[in-house]
């Protein structure tokens, strides 16, 4: 069959309206694909930002602010590229005010100008173990790591080899892929929200120039 050529990237806000009561959002910044060399740091940074509970954004935005219903950040990697994706959903007139504080954490994070600390990388590693042993109880979620890791590999990989690496990454090899790769990657980010009819006319031209602010301001 046919294979696409890859296109790269390219940054924008998109708005749409329908029948509902809340707002819902999703930011996706281009990341590497499924072999990365670096998905293990991207795998522990998306931990660190919104993945459970402890996460970053997760306490700011719900536990100290109570500014979302919900709000979680995943990886998704396929064979050209990936996305490091943050969604969630809010009352329409918070929009902003948790858009602004989502891109304050991500570039508080991309930067370590709020710098990571030992509990917290741990707890970031114990988690992704305890979530990736888990998993592998389910039958189905087996099967379909051994065919995708075929796939990509030729080969399986061991959950020991995938938790050792996990383990051995250190804040040095965090800050440098943050540093090389992820924050290079936010201008590129891409912001789409759905909403009720009532949202405002104006609000892509709003979070577009909202955007612009926060990669002007972090590149002064």
């Amino acid at each position: 069959p046919h294979t696409p050529e890859y296109c790269e990237p390219q940054p924008g806000v998109v708005v749409d309206h329908t029948s509902v009561s809340q707002a819902y959002f999703a930011l996706g910044i281009p990341t590497g694909n499924y072999t990365d060399e670096n998905r293990y740091a991207l795998h522990l940074l998306n931990c660190l930002l919104g993945g459970g509970m402890s996460s970053r954004l997760f306490f700011s935005l719900r536990e100290e602010r109570g500014l979302v219903y919900h709000i979680q950040s995943e990886v998704h990697a396929y064979r050209d590229a990936g996305l490091l994706v943050v969604e969630g959903s809010t009352n329409p007139e918070k929009l902003l005010q948790v858009l602004s504080l989502i891109l304050l954490e991500l570039y508080q994070l991309a930067s370590f100008d709020k710098p990571v600390d030992a509990e917290e990388l741990w707890k970031a590693k114990m988690q992704i173990r305890g979530q990736h042993l888990l998993a592998s109880e389910c039958l189905h979620t087996r099967m379909s790591r051994l065919l995708t890791q075929e796939h990509y590999f030729g080969g399986r990989i061991s959950d020991e080899t995938i938790l050792n690496a996990i383990d051995s990454i250190d804040f040095r090899e965090l800050k440098e892929f943050s540093s090389n790769q992820l924050l290079p990657a936010l201008p590129k980010m891409g912001i789409a929200v759905i909403g009720p009819t009532s949202l405002p006319s104006s609000l892509q031209k709003e979070i577009e120039e909202m955007v612009n602010q926060f990669h002007y301001v972090a590149n002064v």
